[in-house]
């Protein structure tokens, strides 16, 4: 999965970031998803926060993160407390870097 990250522009991963991040929720217990996502995460807040980059406003960035973050809660819910705040964090910094306070 973090192939896909890698591989693929910014842009794709906008239109495609639901159903990728519902592929994530549905991978093995053993698979280390916080990594997959805060990855993306990471990297949609750096093109976010890029001169020639942003987030359409049709994209509700922060909503499909923290929906899609809850179900993977859902999904696993023997994941550690600090998968859970590193999890939050990348969120937080998400939103800092698509919504700043002006």
């Amino acid at each position: 999965m973090e192939v896909i990250i890698q591989v693929f522009y910014d842009e794709l991963h906008l239109r495609t970031l639901e159903p990728f991040l519902d592929a994530c929720s549905k991978l093995q217990k053993n698979v280390n998803v916080k990594n997959i996502i805060i990855t993306m995460i990471d990297r949609l807040a750096r093109f976010a926060s890029a001169e020639n980059g942003g987030i359409p406003q049709e994209i509700a960035l922060f909503e499909i993160f923290s929906k899609q973050i809850k179900l993977l809660y859902e999904a696993r819910p023997d994941m550690s407390i600090l998968d859970v705040l590193s999890l939050q964090v990348a969120l937080m910094n998400l939103s800092t870097s698509c919504y700043p306070v002006k």
